[in-house]
């Protein structure tokens, strides 16, 4: 997911600032601002992730105490 958000953001921020014409250019360019904000991305998710769990979690327990997600199979 970082790879794939990384190389989006990249890729928008590298063509405002480039001419359009100078496509080569730009795919040079794009390339190494993909993989720097790739390096900064993945590290960033791994400390991130923890986080957002956890607040998740935090969100959804009070909802999920009262009903569960699968009822129990009853065995008569």
């Amino acid at each position: 997911m970082a790879l794939l958000m990384s190389g989006a953001m990249s890729f928008a921020m590298t063509l405002i600032q480039l001419d359009v014409e100078a496509f080569i250019g730009f795919l040079l360019a794009w390339f190494t601002a993909w993989g720097i904000s790739f390096a900064v991305a993945l590290p960033v998710t791994f400390m991130i992730n923890p986080v957002v769990i956890s607040i998740v979690k935090s969100l959804t327990r009070s909802s999920l105490a009262k009903e569960p997600l699968m009822k129990k199979p009853r065995h008569d």
